[in-house]
């Protein structure tokens, strides 16, 4: 199916006349938002200009802006496909996943939504109030020019935590219209409450998780610290694009058989999905290189995770003592 097929049923699945309706997971549509993932890394200028490497992918795509915050490093774009009739919005995943995962925390923060009552990742937050507003502004424009326009909402690694927040807030702040996000290799962002709040938010048919085999990074931050994913994840256990498991996730639970089936030490698996290199360009690290790192990552990471929640732990009953006056 070519990209002007995938966009159709992707416009028919999503909706009919104006009513939204249960749409399921669509391989090419897949595709198509990972070569907008690729392109997220590569420079401003040339995403800027719509000839970058991966843009090719899309030759229709135009009235790009991009959104780049220095002090963090944070970088997306917004645009218009004209052949598909889409709205795209795709955010970029940390520019060196090595160090990245060894500096992350896991610091809750409130999620400024009464609705919701939950909290969600620091650092992710902060990452999406960095490009927020610049970032809405023109998503409002494009959705007034361009009427009846899907969106979809697409990120790699920590861009795929940014697209479920920004997606939240399309949808709260926007138009609740045909907002749909792809993302790829997505950290936990929240607690149990947010997964439930961004399950009804974005129901079934409007959000999909896509994990590779052994990839890390959809295991941080860990579940006994209190995150739990959002539904609905497609777990890929091998290397290609034509085969993947429909996970029985929820808004409560993740699936147990998928990749938290597996003991995730294969940083190469993160940097690899639907078979395609995700940087901007198809170099690629030696396989054994990057399996001796994704191993010591994991531990590392497991390692600072039980610390922190023995330092929490230490914290609350410090707390519980000095209110007995103990």
């Amino acid at each position: 199916m070519g990209m002007r097929g995938a966009a159709l049923v992707f416009g028919l699945l999503c909706t009919v006349g104006s009513t939204v309706v249960e749409a399921q997971y669509n391989s090419a549509l897949a595709m198509s938002a990972l070569y907008y993932c690729k392109a997220s890394y590569c420079d401003a200028g040339t995403i800027g200009s719509w000839n970058c490497p991966p843009c090719s992918y899309h030759p229709s795509f135009t009235s790009v802006n991009v959104y780049h915050n220095m002090s963090i490093d944070s970088q997306g774009f917004t645009g218009y496909d004209t052949n598909s009739n889409t709205i795209v919005v795709a955010f970029r995943g940390s520019a060196n996943i090595e160090n990245w995962f060894s500096d992350l925390d896991f610091t809750f923060t409130t999620y400024p939504v009464a609705a919701c009552n939950c909290q969600v990742h620091q650092g992710f937050f902060d990452e999406w109030l960095s490009l927020s507003s610049s970032v809405l502004a023109d998503v409002r424009n494009l959705v007034s020019q361009y009427s009846g326009a899907q969106i979809l909402v697409t990120g790699h690694s920590l861009g795929a935590a940014v697209s479920i927040l920004a997606a939240l807030d399309i949808v709260n702040e926007v138009t609740s219209s045909g907002v749909t996000v792809y993302n790829f290799g997505q950290p936990r962002v929240g607690d149990n409450s947010f997964a439930a709040y961004a399950a009804g938010m974005l129901p079934q048919g409007r959000q999909f998780r896509v994990t590779h085999g052994y990839d890390p990074v959809p295991h941080v931050p860990p579940m006994f610290l209190g995150f739990l994913h959002t539904p609905h994840e497609l777990w890929y256990d091998n290397d290609g694009s034509t085969s993947w498991s429909s996970c029985q996730d929820s808004a409560t639970a993740e699936d147990p058989n998928c990749s938290d089936s597996i003991i995730p030490l294969d940083i190469s698996n993160h940097l690899l999905y639907l078979g395609v290199p995700t940087e901007c360009t198809s170099s690629r690290k030696p396989q054994s290189a990057v399996k001796a790192i994704g191993s010591i990552l994991w531990d590392a990471a497991v390692k600072k995770a039980a610390d922190w929640k023995s330092n929490l732990d230490r914290s609350a009953l410090r707390s519980k003592s000095k209110n007995r006056g103990i």
